[in-house]
């Protein structure tokens, strides 16, 4: 009988011999777990940072529209000026007139002139019932951001909610 002789492909985390099914691309568990852990960590950043622009456009224009608005028109300009991104968005329909940027429930179209005409596709204070709350901690009429103000009243109810 001839003894076969096997190939072993190497680890390609440790370079050890990967023995088993002729698909196992890892020598253990641990080896998997550390390939794996290591492309979330240069993943992550990005897609954080991008869900962070993506939910301060949400912030800004379910906070400026209001709990009744359907639709607004705003100058893009004052939008930026408050931290919106018009480059994060969810979504992008081509029409004839050209294009609609969507975010979330949201969608928008930019004028040659600037403005943006903004819908509103479904309302969110139902399902977030302290939405506007934070809206005017954010931004008082004085339009200065309050951050300190925001993480005063966020211990005090939490301290409150464990009385």
């Amino acid at each position: 009988m001839n003894a076969k002789q096997f190939q072993h492909t190497p680890c390609p985390v440790c370079q050890g011999a990967v023995i088993g099914r002729s698909d196992k691309r890892y020598c253990s568990v641990q080896c998997k777990n550390a390939h794996h852990l290591a492309a979330r960590k240069i993943n992550r950043p990005m897609t954080e940072e991008q869900n962070r622009r993506l939910l301060r456009n949400l912030t800004l224009l379910e906070g400026i529209m209001g709990n009744d608005g359907k639709t607004l028109r705003i100058h893009k300009d004052e939008l930026i000026r408050r931290g919106f991104d018009p480059d994060s968005v969810t979504g992008l329909k081509f029409r004839k007139n050209g294009y609609r940027l969507y975010c979330y429930h949201f969608s928008f179209t930019i004028s040659a002139d600037g403005i943006l005409h903004v819908i509103r596709h479904d309302k969110v204070a139902e399902e977030l019932p302290g939405f506007y709350e934070r809206w005017t901690i954010d931004y008082p009429e004085n339009g200065k951001v309050n951050r300190r103000e925001r993480r005063r009243k966020e211990r005090q109810k939490r301290f409150s909610q464990r009385e």
